[in-house]
This record gives C-alpha cells, sequence and structure tokens, in this order.
C-alpha cells in the first residue's frame, strides 16, 4: 500500500504510446486522503490494543506557499542528478523563466523561482524535490511519510524516530529553499486512559510541531479519536447562511447548498467499521446543535 498508492502519487503510473495518455490509476487524491484517514485510525487502535503502555505519535505537515517558492536552481540540481541531458535541461529551464506580468501596463519580467499551477511539468518539478524528502526520512529513520503532494502524515510508536525524522525534514526543506506552514503543521501523542491519568507527570515535547493534527474538518485528539473541530464549523456555518440568504434564485441556492453539503460530507470522513459508532455519534451531535439552527435562522 506504502509503495503502491503513497509513493509518488500524484504522477501518472504509465503512459499509453498509442493514445498517448496517461493512466492515472489509484491516483484519486481524494480516495488517497480518505484511505489514509483509515489507515491511521487503524494504526491507532491497534497501537492501543498492542501497546497500551507506549505512546503512539502522528504527526502532520505543510508547506507554505510551495509551488510559488520552489528554487529553479535545485530543479536544476535534482534534474541534473536525475541524468536529464543538456537539451532538457534548457528546456526545462526556459519554461521555468518564462515572461510575466500582473497588469497589461505593466513591464514583462521573467520568473525566478515557482512554477506555473496546474502544469504537469510543475507536478514533476515538485514531486521530485520532494521524492528526495521521502527518500531521505525514510534510509535514516524507517519512516514512511504518507504525502499527497505537500500535505505530509507520518506515525509511529517510538518517539525518538518521530523526533529525528521531524528534525531531518526541518533540515532539508531548510536545505532547499522552502518552509513549513506552522499553522498547519501538528502533533498528537495517543495515550491510553491510565497514562492520560498523569499526563501532568509527562515532559512536553518541543522538537515536534505544538498545533493539533487535522484531516479535513476533524481533529486528532490525545484518545486517538477524530473530533469535528467546530470553531471551524461555526467559521463555515456563518459564511454559508450568509451566502444562502444573498442567494438571489431558487437555482443558487440550491446549488451553494449542495456544495456546501458535499464540502461538509467529504471532510467529515466517510462513514467505516474502524471508526466506531462514536463518528455516527459526533456528526448527528453535529447537525443537531450547529447546522439545524443555521438551517432555521434562515
Amino acid at each position: 500500500m506504502q509503495e503502491d498508492e503513497y509513493w509518488i502519487a500524484l504522477l501518472s503510473s504509465e503512459l499509453n504510446y498509442n493514445s498517448y495518455t496517461f493512466n492515472y490509476e489509484n491516483r484519486n487524491k481524494f480516495d488517497l486522503k480518505s484511505k489514509l484517514f483509515y489507515l491511521i485510525n487503524v494504526e491507532i487502535q491497534l497501537h492501543k490494543i498492542l501497546q497500551p503502555n507506549i505512546p503512539f505519535t502522528v504527526v502532520s505537515a505543510d508547506l507554505e506557499w510551495f509551488g510559488p517558492s520552489i528554487s529553479h536552481e535545485i530543479i536544476h540540481i535534482f534534474l541534473e542528478f536525475c541524468g536529464i541531458s543538456q537539451i532538457w535541461l534548457d528546456f526545462f529551464d526556459r519554461f521555468l523563466k518564462q515572461p510575466i506580468y500582473y497588469k497589461s501596463n505593466e513591464n514583462i519580467c521573467q520568473r525566478q523561482r515557482g512554477v506555473p499551477i496546474s502544469h504537469s511539468l510543475s507536478c514533476l518539478f515538485a514531486e521530485l524535490l520532494l521524492f528526495g524528502l521521502d527518500l531521505y526520512i525514510y534510509q535514516n529513520t524507517d519512516i514512511f511519510i504518507y504525502r499527497l503532494h505537500d500535505d505530509m502524515w507520518f506515525f509511529n510508536s517510538q518517539s525518538t524516530k518521530i523526533e529525528q525524522a521531524w528534525t531531518l525534514m526541518n533540515e532539508y526543506i531548510q536545505m532547499i529553499g522552502l518552509k513549513f506552514n506552522e499553522d498547519k503543521c501538528g502533533s498528537t501523542q495517543i495515550l491510553s486512559s491510565n497514562i492520560r491519568s498523569h499526563i501532568n507527570e509527562l515532559s512536553t515535547n518541543i522538537i515536534l510541531p505544538q498545533k493539533d493534527v487535522k484531516w479535513g474538518l476533524l481533529t486528532l485528539q490525545s484518545s486517538g479519536r477524530f473530533i469535528i473541530h467546530q470553531e471551524t464549523i461555526r467559521s463555515l456555518l456563518d459564511e454559508m447562511k450568509i451566502r444562502l440568504t444573498n442567494a438571489t434564485t431558487i437555482l443558487e441556492w440550491i446549488n451553494l447548498y449542495n456544495n456546501y453539503i458535499d464540502f461538509f460530507m467529504r471532510n467529515f470522513g466517510q462513514c467505516a467499521n474502524i471508526l466506531g459508532t462514536y463518528h455516527i455519534e459526533h456528526f448527528n451531535i453535529f447537525i443537531d446543535i450547529y447546522f439545524l439552527k443555521q438551517m432555521e435562522m434562515l
């Protein structure tokens, strides 16, 4: 599962030379993210049963302004290391240093950093840089980074390995001229009930990011359960209420409503046996307390 689905996951798996079409089999980002959500829950539950007295650490990370911050020089070094010929290096360099302007009356400038958005070559360069990170961490710590573009998750029961992996990740990211988004990086230690009763006796790990681990609209607790992040939900519901109130036609209202509901359903995590009845009960509480009240106020 690791190599087949999460190793340079966003690149195509094969190319059909007859039709020149790419095959992205098992590469749907949402499906992979959902599978990862279930995998994390499975690992947590297994650990709580097999090693209840040992903390299990989950870390999530995200890069700040990843696409616009990629260094052209670093890309050139990576491509050269991969044995790319000079004629292709020159072509990629021309692609990266395209002339750009923000307004029609402004002077045309040359892009000095970053890659174009939503382009196949941009995806290739990004995956190449972060594949180096994946390999570097795995070779030095045996920890596999589950990565979807620049969103990363990793977990282990050995705290020293987790700390080492996070330290090496920061070194690597700094070396290639990038940085982590501190607001989107978090870590959570999963503790059994008998350990949580003595939580005050445990020292706080300041090496790992201090914010919560999040998946969609859920936050991971030290109990090992994902719960709804209430502050985010409130702001989204307020936004939804305003947009629905300002809708000028019935079709616009229906379209907005469906889009928000689809977003909520995707980011609450689909029901699965591993999540148990708690997940459904928690979702029902959200509907009763937050969602229905907002709908009544429309």
